[in-house]
């Protein structure tokens, strides 16, 4: 449903908020 725009837009805000429990590299959906 997200953009490829918006994941690299939100993954900045993204990473912050779904890797504050994980680690820095936990979420590689979110990453790539």
């Amino acid at each position: 449903m997200f953009h490829p725009f918006d994941i690299l837009t939100l993954d900045n805000g993204a990473r912050l908020i779904f890797t504050p429990a994980r680690e820095p590299e936990g979420c590689p959906l979110l990453i790539h």
